[in-house]
């Protein structure tokens, strides 16, 4: 009788382990993630989602991003640029892995809180996306300590927060703006290791 609960505990064991294994989690470099599939079709990267790291969707006139992008437990580049997009499902903010994000020339009304729990986020562009309250926006982007490369141009944009720091930030972009000669400088002298393009 032992034997068999012996073999059974086994089994459970095995079955645990393949199962957590399957749903491995890693962070990749910027040159693994560079040179992974990129993906096209949600559907697609689901059925592979262990190894579906990139997903693309932009320019299909999405107004949404489907709840169940939250299976894509490995995704760390979205790109859902030039689309009709007004605001991010809760599932979004699930994807706690991703490292570069593009929404682009969309409607988003609403800034993700959820960006600033996102630990590994390095790249984000939302440029063109004038109807985010950008003050707000900046003060959740400065909890997101690992950003280097910021795209925030077009975005009718004229000041930022009182207080930012953005410590590791090498690219900003905010031309399209309009952002006074005084504003500018003051950004430029709180920010003096980033390239910024106005």
């Amino acid at each position: 009788m032992n034997k068999y609960i012996l073999v059974i505990l086994a089994t459970l064991i095995f079955a645990i382990a393949t199962s957590n294994s399957n749903d491995k989690k890693e962070i990749l470099t910027y040159e693994e993630l560079e040179n992974s599939k990129l993906y096209f079709s949600i559907e697609e990267a689901i059925e592979n989602k262990a190894e579906a790291y990139r997903l693309c969707q932009g320019g299909r006139s999405m107004e949404f991003i489907p709840e169940y992008i939250d299976e894509l437990v490995n995704l760390q580049y979205l790109n859902a640029a030039q689309n009709r997009i007004t605001r991010l499902p809760d599932a979004f903010c699930k994807l706690n892995l991703l490292q570069e994000i593009n929404f682009a020339g969309n409607d988003i009304e609403i800034f993700p809180e959820c960006l600033a729990n996102m630990k590994y986020l390095k790249r984000i562009d939302f440029s063109s996306n004038p109807k985010i309250d950008w003050l707000q926006a900046m003060i959740i982007l400065d909890k997101c300590n690992e950003i280097t490369d910021m795209d925030l141009s077009y975005n009718e944009i004229t000041k930022f927060p009182e207080n930012f720091d953005f410590p590791k930030l090498k690219l900003l972009v905010l031309s399209g703006n309009t952002i006074s000669e005084t504003e500018q400088e003051r950004i430029k002298n709180k920010l003096p290791n980033t390239k910024i393009i106005f």
